[in-house]
């Protein structure tokens, strides 16, 4: 029997019901204060859990508390104990949905909100046409990172996440370790693509450690680093280092994600986004699951994955913003609120302003 998006699936012990993923996005419009869980996300992810999704990734968690960590003030961190508690309520609503839940831990990296931000290097430039400047870390603030990466994982776990997700794409902290072009150093992190890699490997080798065989690691990652060549071999790094997912985006300079229009295409004769036939071309060097994602809109285009083998899980990004029901309404062949593919995602810049999310309100009248 050919495989579909509801076909279930296991990962170290964990049963996931379908293949599709809502992929980590930040919410930019849920009041979220010094890091805490607040009822409205609970609510966002809930809404997502019960329309059927089969795994959830919850959106770029903070490693750090310093706003140099963050795209903006208001994002959800990991970085003390006391936050544990908001997770747990979260984590513990989406479970009871029958869903499959991970933490993305982040660092924003060049990208920060302060003009104190931290990179490889020193930088100063444009990323997207937006201009950016960081400052060099020292050897110890690497190895203090590393440490807050695997303390929030620790937290993960505690609050009875089902694994969590190291991101290593979109130009945040680990994609600048791992890009040739943001990384100019000349010691043991910089160089060779061996020495990129060491800080991102040892951050999964040490989650691994800490917390456990069952703990699902997924990682985040661009496949133009700066090419698909480069991005095979990063993505079989991550995989020997024991990865149970690897979810192919953009890296460095490249992280347009929210805008389709920027992108490069895909092959012509490739029926999908430019990321999923990265998907294509790497998933047959892995042994670890992957994770496809990229401007999957629709039934078809989800099974399409999923049957030709260009990931094992489909994401669906925006459509799952615009409704929540986006799983269910496939099983029951209903009608989807479809998202209308703006070239810059309204949502971000507030959800009402959002076409697709207004189409989906006005079913319900």
């Amino acid at each position: 029997m050919s495989l579909n998006i509801f076909s279930p699936i296991e990962i170290k012990g964990h049963k996931i019901k379908n293949r599709i993923v809502m992929p980590a996005m930040v919410s930019f419009n849920y009041e979220v204060k010094d890091g805490e869980v607040n009822d409205k996300i609970i609510e966002h992810y809930t809404l997502r859990a019960k329309g059927g999704v089969g795994l959830i990734i919850i959106e770029a968690i903070c490693v750090d508390e310093k706003l140099n960590c963050r795209l903006t003030k208001g994002e959800l961190g990991l970085w003390d104990d006391e936050l544990i508690k908001g997770h747990k309520k979260l984590v513990s609503e989406i479970h009871n949905e029958n869903c499959t839940v991970l933490a993305q831990l982040s660092h924003t990296g060049i990208k920060g909100i302060t003009e104190a931000n931290i990179a490889p290097s020193d930088f100063e430039g444009t990323i997207i046409n937006k201009a950016f400047k960081a400052k060099e870390m020292t050897v110890p603030q690497i190895k203090e990172i590393k440490d807050k990466f695997v303390k929030a994982a620790l937290r993960a776990k505690r609050a009875k996440y089902d694994g969590v997700e190291i991101h290593c794409a979109h130009s945040y902290l680990l994609s600048d370790f791992i890009s040739p072009l943001s990384n100019k150093r000349n010691d043991e992190y910089g160089g060779s693509l061996d020495k990129r890699m060491k800080l991102p490997l040892e951050i999964l080798k040490e989650i691994r450690k800490e917390c456990g065989n069952d703990f699902i690691i997924s990682v985040r990652m661009g496949f133009d680093e700066p090419t698909i060549d480069e991005g095979i071999k990063i993505a079989k790094m991550f995989d020997t280092c024991g990865s149970d997912i690897i979810h192919i985006s953009t890296g460095f300079g490249s992280s347009g994600y929210m805008s389709e229009s920027i992108m490069p295409k895909a092959p012509n004769d490739f029926p999908l986004n430019i990321r999923i036939w990265a998907s294509s071309q790497i998933k047959p060097y892995l042994s670890c699951k992957v994770i496809a994602v990229g401007g999957i809109r629709n039934a078809e285009d989800a099974n399409t994955v999923i049957f030709e083998g260009y990931g094992d899980f489909a994401a669906v990004g925006r459509g799952l913003l615009c409704d929540p029901e986006f799983v269910n309404k496939i099983k029951e062949n209903k009608k989807i609120a479809n998202c209308f593919n703006c070239n810059k995602c309204m949502w971000s810049s507030g959800m009402e302003k959002c076409p697709g999310r207004k189409k989906y309100l006005d079913s319900l009248k």
